[in-house]
Parts: C-alpha cells; sequence; structure tokens
C-alpha cells in the first residue's frame, strides 16, 4: 500500500485494529523481484475459513482510514 512500508503497515492494522496480517517476502524473493515489491515484499492478508463478512468489511474500513479513502 503506497505510503506505508509493509512492517509499519502491518504493526498499524496489529495496534489500532486488532488485525494480523503478515509483512515481508512470504516466502516468495523472486515473485517480488519480478513485481517490483523487493526488498521490502508486500503486506498480506488472508481470508480463511473461520473469517466472516464482517471480518473482511472491517478490514477493508481499516485500510480505507489508514488510506484516507
Amino acid at each position: 500500500m503506497a505510503g506505508y512500508a509493509p512492517d509499519e503497515l502491518a504493526t498499524l492494522l496489529d495496534q489500532h485494529f486488532e488485525i494480523a496480517v503478515r509483512p515481508g517476502l512470504d516466502c516468495a524473493p523472486y515473485a517480488h523481484q519480478h513485481l517490483g515489491t523487493f526488498p521490502a515484499g508486500a503486506t498480506r492478508l488472508s481470508v480463511g475459513f473461520l473469517s466472516t463478512e464482517d471480518d473482511v468489511l472491517e478490514a477493508a474500513a481499516a485500510l480505507n482510514e489508514l488510506t484516507g479513502f
């Protein structure tokens, strides 16, 4: 996300919104080189079996708040 380093975004989501994500290269440095996100990587948010619609909406609202949209 433009404006935040992956680890910074992950920290903000964790500390201010209690949303767990994973920053970094996600065991795929060559993919990040191709995408242009190497060496910092990206912030990954995954939806799982126990994730609810509310979880997804809360994550979207948090990202909107952090980006000013």
